[in-house]
């Protein structure tokens, strides 16, 4: 079982919490212009998506997607990390039962978020 890598890895080192943060997204300086804004946005956009449908027994603050994620320069990096990495991982926590979320809702809210980047 994975948890005994688990007990491990914590018996051996200690763990810091780092919450995602948007004023990290909003103090960033190396955007182009209005990247900012899209970024700011997508960012809310998933917060609001994990908030409002994360299973009762977990904490949305410990699955947000971090703010790294959305340091972009351009709209089509923004673009590409959100269809490559933040999909995904979304993907992910809706086939684990993190995310109570029907597959069509999901793909609607996936386009909605697209069409931020562009």
């Amino acid at each position: 079982s994975i948890g005994h890598i688990d007990y491990a890895i914590r018996r051996r080192f200690s763990f810091v919490s780092l919450k995602s943060d948007k004023n990290v997204i909003s103090s960033y300086g190396n955007y182009d212009n209005g990247v900012k804004e899209k970024a700011e946005s997508l960012f809310d956009e998933i917060k609001d998506l994990i908030s409002t449908n994360i299973n009762a027994d977990l904490d949305a603050d410990d699955l947000m997607i971090g703010h790294s994620y959305f340091l972009c320069k351009t709209a089509g990096d923004l673009k590409m990390r959100l269809e490559c990495e933040i999909i995904p991982l979304i993907e992910e926590y809706e086939r684990d039962g993190i995310i109570m979320l029907d597959k069509s809702s999901m793909k609607m809210k996936f386009e909605e978020w697209k069409a931020l980047c562009l």
